[in-house]
């Protein structure tokens, strides 16, 4: 009997094992062309021709404001891992409706949606300015999520990211300015082309 018990309890113990990650963990990696990009490879990320930045205040929904040409640029860290994170060197906005400055391009972060060739893009770091009759910082903290990002698996193709996230004021604050704005907007990906999402 005391056999038995001890029998029970060794399989027991095998199965919840197996259920807390007995198993290799999933990781998320970026692909082009079919093969799995590199850590340093360079990504560029272009407002799409159609599209605009629009700023609007969360709070009342009013408008706030447009930025036609929005671009970044960065360059992945890792080639595998629980997510690839982009480190940006670029971070530009232009043509807007107020006076902007990116003055800080921060880093990105894609994550594996599971059963897709998508990612989820989140953001740290980034901040801007506008410039109004005072001026207002907006930025957003570490896994602010900003969009999804659609792979595409034909190498003459663009993925897309659209974008649809709340960035907050940042210290020093002031009094006229929203305290966050809701950015939307979608991009497309010029480098590399055929990007897309998948799991390891």
């Amino acid at each position: 009997m005391k056999q038995l018990k001890r029998f029970c309890y060794a399989l027991a113990a095998s199965a919840l094992m197996a259920l807390l990650g007995g198993g290799a963990a999933s990781a998320t990696e970026l692909y082009a062309g079919g093969t799995t990009l590199p850590s340093g490879t360079t990504i560029g990320i272009t407002q799409s021709p159609s599209a605009s930045s629009l700023f609007t205040g969360t709070g009342s929904n009013t408008f706030f404001g447009t930025c036609p040409v929005t671009s970044m640029e960065g360059t992945t860290e890792n080639a595998s891992g629980a997510a690839i994170a982009v480190d940006l060197n670029s971070y530009v906005l232009s043509g807007c409706s107020w006076t902007t400055d990116g003055i800080a391009a921060g880093s990105l972060s894609i994550t594996h949606i599971p059963g897709t060739d998508n990612g989820t893009v989140t953001g740290s770091g980034s901040l801007l300015t506008s410039f109004t009759t005072v001026t207002c910082r907006y930025g957003y903290g570490e896994g602010t999520h900003i969009g999804t990002l659609v792979g595409k698996t034909n190498i003459n193709e663009h993925a897309t990211i659209a974008v649809n996230t709340i960035i907050n004021e940042q210290t020093p604050k002031s009094l006229i300015c929203p305290d966050s704005l809701r950015w939307t907007t979608s991009f497309v990906v010029t480098a590399p082309t055929g990007l897309n999402v998948r799991e390891n």
